[in-house]
């Protein structure tokens, strides 16, 4: 699986660079943009580094799900400049391993456990509960501390949260204000594939109302449905893409007219 350019995150520093070139295998860059850590270096990449450091903590045996998971999370670090990603592998021999060691040091007694810095000092620390890690809910608790990542093939948090807003607003100003946030917001997530999508909906909705979302949602579930021949496969996914956000936007509408008849 690919997950990016192998060049290393543009924001560490000379120093930290030239001590990963010196350690050699040791903490060769991996997954093509996190770091692997063991007991010599992880003060030195932790303490040392001014941005956010996300350590997954994780046996060296899985069937690599929770690799596939990371794997999603390293790609989209990448369009992150304040953030590493880098992990402990714990070998099966827990007692000879200095990497158990930092895992309880950490309080990573279950894995995988995922624990973030930010400054040099631990910010928070999570685990689910799962063999496999939940991406949505990790997702979530990097947004509530701060970590706006945008997965691909997936819808984007920071612009979801928007598009509620924008839904359960009575103001027609601060819908205005909101339609701006998220024409920004999705320029700065240009490379994302759904990112295009969200601003283009909300002036729809702007133009034709709320109802918008569930009418053009039936309309293109119809068409791919009933014309899986005549649909190229890139302008399927597109659509398909698409399909993602309405959800979101619908879901959002629908929660806001109930909201509505409530009060």
């Amino acid at each position: 699986m690919s997950v990016g350019t192998s060049s290393p995150p543009s924001f560490l520093t000379l120093p930290l660079l030239v001590l990963f070139l010196g350690m050699g295998l040791t903490t060769g860059l991996s997954f093509n943009g996190a770091l692997s850590l063991d007991a010599m270096v992880f003060d030195k990449v932790v303490s040392s580094n001014k941005h956010h450091v996300l350590v997954r903590f994780d046996k060296s045996d899985t069937d690599g799900s929770n690799e596939m998971n990371f794997g999603e999370l390293v790609e989209a670090s990448l369009m992150v400049k304040n953030l590493l990603l880098a992990y402990v592998d714990i070998e099966n021999d827990e007692e000879v391993s200095d990497k158990f060691d930092l895992a309880k040091k950490y309080g990573a007694d279950k894995f995988p456990t995922y624990v973030l810095f930010s400054d040099g000092k631990e910010v928070s620390k999570y685990h689910d509960g799962k063999e496999v890690t939940d991406i949505s809910d990790l997702i979530k608790w990097l947004e509530d501390n701060g970590i706006h990542l945008a997965l691909k093939g997936r819808t984007l948090p920071l612009l979801d949260r928007l598009v509620q807003e924008y839904f359960s607003s009575d103001s027609s100003e601060r819908k205005a204000e909101l339609l701006k946030e998220v024409k920004a917001s999705s320029d700065q997530y240009k490379e994302h594939d759904l990112a295009k999508f969200y601003p283009t909906i909300l002036e729809k909705v702007s133009a034709k109302g709320d109802e918008y979302c569930a009418k053009e949602l039936t309309r293109i579930t119809s068409m791919l449905d009933k014309t899986k021949d005549s649909i190229n496969e890139d302008k399927r996914e597109e659509m398909r893409g698409k399909t993602q956000v309405l959800n979101v936007c619908k879901a959002a509408a629908e929660a806001a007219s109930k909201s509505g008849d409530e009060l």
